[in-house]
């Protein structure tokens, strides 16, 4: 009966080191909270708001200007990542996904651009400290990177040992100068 007990504790032990290893760390969340990190009205009201697990658990991860981006934990392992950027016709965009796939890229925010260029903001786990697109580059900054101007469709994370994982941005439609601009809201890995 002993020698059964030891068995399923140890099981349980694997059980648990696999569950806390398979899951990504986004240590941004971990920070205690600011008057900051309060989300502001217009990502509350979102549709993906609904999907937060905790409005008052979100964080200011970025802040470029007027832009400001959130990382939100939310419902059924799921992270969020919101921005609002009050200085365009924008205002609001956020997408939230499983956060298995930050084990191997991210969860991002495309922007296609009138002269066919895409901005990306995208969500990243702790293990991640740059991404590039062909000449473009940037440092993550609690656990979030921002890019502009790129040409292509795809982005490279680079990992604390150097190693490169290719993230497919998919297909992405510039807006037309005069238009209202088009969000594209894409989950890659």
């Amino acid at each position: 009966m002993v020698g059964l007990a030891i068995l399923l504790a140890i099981a349980g032990l694997a059980v648990a080191a696999l569950t806390t290893a398979s899951s990504p760390s986004v240590s941004l969340l971990d920070q205690p909270a600011t008057a900051n990190d309060a989300l502001p009205a217009s990502i509350l009201s979102l549709s993906i708001a609904s999907d937060f697990s905790s409005a008052t658990d979100a964080r200011l991860a970025l802040t470029r200007g007027a832009e400001r981006a959130y990382v939100i934990p939310g419902k059924d392992s799921t992270f969020c990542l919101a921005v609002l950027e009050p200085s365009s016709d924008l205002v609001a965009a956020g997408s939230c996904a499983d956060q298995d796939l930050l084990k191997g890229g991210t969860i991002f925010l495309s922007f296609p651009q009138p002269d066919g260029t895409i901005d990306v903001l995208g969500l990243v786990a702790d293990s991640y400290t740059r991404a590039s697109s062909g000449a473009a580059r940037a440092d993550v900054v609690n656990n979030v990177f921002a890019l502009s101007g790129l040409s292509g469709t795809s982005v490279t994370l680079v990992d604390k040992e150097g190693q490169e994982t290719p993230v497919d941005l998919g297909p992405q439609e510039p807006t037309t100068t005069g238009q209202e601009p088009t969000t594209t809201v894409q989950v890659g890995s």
